[in-house]
């Protein structure tokens, strides 16, 4: 009996060696083990800022997006523009004979945690809607890059890179892009991505 006893404790003893405190943990196949390096490379430093009034400029923005796996923000007014276009390009008239800044409805992004800024809006009169310079207004760009684009239906940007430049004081301004050939989006965001 006292040898059968023994015998029961030693395969006992043998079986809690084999699963001992040693072992390495069993993962889950789907987990990921991601070091905290890692998880600052994916989180983006780049965020797209657009006003669109007509679609094409959001549809721009989201291609630039997608390319770049930046965050994205859309300047929406307060007070919608009017949805047909002459009526909607005499309120913008309005408004820069006026230098107004219309108001930006909801909260505005926290930049604080991005370098660069890809700011997309159309061309209204030349340059810059208004609501854009009250977005350029509302912060400090010490430090930041900004990398304008537009939609146009025939002038080009040149004003408005101007104007930003002039509001967005403290920050580098890059060469703009005519975002109306989607095929020049590569070789732009090359450029100022550097």
């Amino acid at each position: 009996m006292k040898s059968l006893l023994i015998y029961f404790l030693l395969i006992a003893a043998v079986i809690c060696v084999g699963c001992g405190g040693n072992a390495a943990p069993i993962q889950n196949s789907s987990e990921k083990n991601i070091s905290a390096e890692e998880k600052n490379k994916s989180k983006s430093n780049t965020i797209v800022v657009y006003f669109s009034h007509t679609k094409h400029t959001a549809a721009v923005a989201k291609k630039i997006q997608q390319a770049t796996h930046a965050d994205i923000y859309e300047i929406v007014p307060e007070k919608p523009y009017p949805a047909e276009y002459h009526p909607a390009t005499e309120v913008a008239k309005k408004e820069q004979e006026e230098n107004a800044r219309p108001a930006i409805k909801g909260n505005l992004p926290n930049l604080d945690d991005y370098d660069t800024i890809i700011l997309g809006f159309p061309i209204w009169w030349y340059s810059t809607p208004m609501i854009v310079n009250t977005f350029l207004e509302s912060y400090d760009f010490t430090g930041k890059t900004i990398a304008p684009f537009c939609t146009s239906g025939g002038s080009g940007i040149e004003y408005a890179v101007d104007t930003i430049k002039t509001l967005a004081k403290g920050a580098t301004v890059t060469e703009g892009l005519v975002a109306n050939d989607s095929s020049k989006i590569s070789t732009w965001l090359q450029k100022i991505m550097k």
